[in-house]
């Protein structure tokens, strides 16, 4: 099989700081040539993709049996200029599809499930340990992505997960919020801006990090894209009244005390919320505080 590039530029950035990418995927916008080898009696599945925006044409050409595929044309000569990816010379060298990439990568020894709500995007929900999975959002969306663990089929097929479920009995979440406690990743992202936040205001499930690859600070906060955090053990200092059990009595998670002990008290700063916030000073840890919205400029890929 021959891959050709059909016109000479330097190559795609992938944000590895070597000349091997070393698994990290392209940076937006990049042309994309997709292969799935010998899945199924052998065969071979390939395509083009510009999902991730244009780079350079791009064809793919395989040796024997099989139909060429590619983008021949050069994209850039008719590039809408809100899609325009330029020099320093003011010339076009690239289209950015203006979805947001994110890559989340499962630091953990157990297969975890993505999820999102709207469900706009094309994540795929199993992920097991040590494995990256790189979807998009779309420009605009504004929603949470969390993350669903202690997940299994019954015996009649239903789908559920101790933490975080969505009620759909499906790996995929079709719109239902999930249950508590559930650590949420909560992002708007409009015009190829990103704001983004941990929130632990339904509580706490798992360790996560949201670190932009790039960018940064617009409005009121100035420099680099910081990551925004919450990556401690919370079961370690979790009040007993607000502990998560699985059916056989183990811990899971830690509900926030305002959905725990509906109390409005505790839907303001308590306790509880700065034994959070001494923890993870940057997430969102009750519902009325006023939380920094990181906002990071130009629509970067985003690592969760």
């Amino acid at each position: 099989m021959h891959l050709s590039p059909l016109l000479l530029a330097p190559p795609d950035y992938c944000g590895s700081g070597q000349v091997q990418c070393n698994g990290a995927g392209a940076i937006p916008p990049a042309s994309l040539a997709e292969f799935t080898l010998a899945p199924n009696s052998g065969k071979d599945f390939f395509d083009v993709s510009l999902v991730d925006g244009f780079y350079l044409p791009l064809s793919i050409s395989p040796q024997g049996s099989g139909t060429c595929t590619g983008c021949p044309a050069n994209v850039n000569a008719i590039c809408p200029p809100e899609l325009a990816v330029k020099e320093a010379g003011g010339g076009i060298i690239a289209w950015g599809n203006s979805d947001i990439t994110f890559n989340f990568e499962n630091n953990c020894l157990e297969t975890l499930w993505l999820a999102s709500s709207p469900s706009d995007g094309d994540l795929d929900p199993q992920n097991g340990p040590g494995t990256l999975e790189i979807f998009s959002m779309p420009d605009p969306w504004t929603g949470s992505i969390w993350v669903r663990t202690k997940c299994s089929t019954n015996s009649t097929g239903y789908f559920s997960c101790q933490t975080g479920d969505c009620g759909s009995g499906a790996e995929e979440c079709q719109g239902p919020p999930p249950t508590y406690p559930v650590t949420l990743l909560n992002f708007n992202i409009k015009q190829n801006l990103v704001s983004y936040e941990v929130s632990l205001i339904h509580g706490h499930n798992i360790a996560v990090r949201i670190q932009p690859n790039g960018g940064s600070l617009t409005g009121a906060g100035s420099g680099p894209c910081p990551a925004v955090d919450c990556i401690q053990d919370i079961s370690n200092i979790c009040p007993a009244s607000l502990v998560a059990k699985n059916k056989d009595g183990v811990y899971v998670g830690c509900y926030n005390a305002c959905d725990a002990l509906k109390d409005p008290k505790f839907c303001q700063d308590n306790e509880y919320s700065k034994l959070f916030k001494q923890l993870c000073n940057l997430a969102h840890t009750y519902p009325e505080t006023i939380i920094l919205h990181f906002t990071s400029v130009v629509g970067l890929p985003v690592t969760i």
